[in-house]
């Protein structure tokens, strides 16, 4: 295989399978995932919102993002209408 960012060949071992949260079939490492412009752009625009919330909001942020299980996030999202519900909520 090859990396997507760096253009590394590489071999992954099908016999020892480790689960990580990026795609081994695109990436070399983590420290590659981790320039990928997606990857950078979240991480950019989460650290953007936080910046401007009081200390009472950054710690209910934290609890939503850090103490939800990924699995809980994804149907919460998809059962307030996926990005275009969210970015409407309370319009109505």
């Amino acid at each position: 295989m090859k990396c997507k960012i760096c253009g590394k060949e590489y071999m992954r071992d099908n016999g020892f399978y480790e689960l990580k949260w990026y795609l081994q079939s695109e990436y070399c490492s983590e420290a590659c995932a981790k320039r990928d412009t997606l990857y950078m752009n979240s991480k950019k625009m989460i650290e953007e919102f936080v910046e401007f919330l009081s200390d009472e909001q950054k710690e209910k942020f934290a609890r939503i993002i850090c103490d939800t299980p990924s699995e809980y996030l994804e149907v919460i999202i998809r059962d307030m209408g996926g990005f275009e519900g969210i970015a409407a909520w309370g319009l109505w």
